[in-house]
């Protein structure tokens, strides 16, 4: 083959079309203050719903005007989402969300009432995560909350596992609310308030709680093993239990507790400690009215 037909069959192949597809990041936007599901295409701004395939999603929830609710009932994974409106409310009912970088929750409210949160840090900065009534609400893969855990809302509840992590405290202002730990954990420098009547605090399914000596549990309700769940747990206090509501009562009831820390009622709380204390070096006090059963 001559020269000039080689030059001539290389242009050839050079000029042939591609049909490679190049990953692009959209940016996807809630198109108005409209309620709806995230799975309709029509609701956003872009071509498809944000779902991560070939391209991936940067997500923004913004629409105000009147307050409406965006409903996730299945499985979908984006990048990031930022939520920007006070209108707005996410209501992930089922399926996982599953966040490969950052949420931002600046305004409105992320409620969990059936999903699963999958990955990603949540941040609260001004918006909220909330939780609402089913058993089926689950934080994991290492997923970072990035503030308090708050539980405002009557029989609200949530399970903490696979390496999920929160930064802030633990505040029950509603009643009935449940936190279960279903992986081994380590907690210090935190507090949870347990003010609202009869919530709980749980390990579950064999593992172990350990509160390091800055680690601050009060109130009332119980903590104890196996909540929602099932299974045994173990907790490892050295921090603190108290109780602390005048004529309110603290239920320790665990299938192990070994207490280095303290355990005491104050200010004519009851406390009621049902666990088999395998190992108590600590301290377990009632002061200024406390009674202990």
């Amino acid at each position: 083959m001559s020269h000039t037909r080689l030059m001539l069959f290389g242009m050839v192949l050079f000029c042939l079309p591609t049909t490679a597809t190049h990953a692009a990041v959209i940016n996807a936007n809630w198109n108005a203050a409209v309620s709806g599901d995230w799975d309709d295409p029509a609701n956003w701004d872009s071509v498809d719903f944000p779902n991560n395939a070939v391209d991936t999603y940067d997500v923004t929830i913004d629409a105000t005007g009147a307050a409406y609710a965006v409903t996730l009932d299945t499985s979908i994974t984006i990048d990031n989402l930022t939520l920007d409106s006070s209108d707005a409310t996410v209501n992930h009912s089922s399926g996982t969300m599953s966040v490969l970088s950052t949420v931002d929750l600046l305004a409105g409210t992320y409620t969990l009432v059936g999903g699963t949160i999958d990955g990603g840090a949540w941040n609260q900065s001004g918006g909220s995560l909330a939780f609402g009534v089913s058993n089926a609400n689950k934080i994991t893969n290492g997923a970072s909350i990035n503030g308090d855990l708050n539980f405002t809302i009557g029989s609200g509840r949530v399970r903490i596992e696979g390496g999920a992590a929160f930064t802030g405290d633990v505040n029950f202002t509603a009643n009935n609310n449940f936190l279960v730990f279903n992986d081994t954990q380590a907690l210090d420098n935190k507090t949870v308030n347990m003010d609202g009547s009869s919530g709980d605090l749980s390990v579950s399914g064999g593992n172990t709680l350990t509160f390091g000596a800055n680690m601050l549990v009060r109130g009332r309700g119980s903590v104890s093993s196996g909540s929602i769940v099932g299974g045994t747990g173990q907790l490892d206090n050295s921090g603190t239990l108290r109780a602390d509501i005048n004529n309110q009562t603290l239920t320790i009831d665990l299938n192990v507790l070994n207490n280095t820390g303290t355990i005491e009622g104050i200010n004519g709380g009851d406390l009621n400690v049902y666990s088999a204390v395998t190992n108590n070096t600590g301290t377990i006090s009632m002061i200024d009215g406390g009674v202990l059963n």
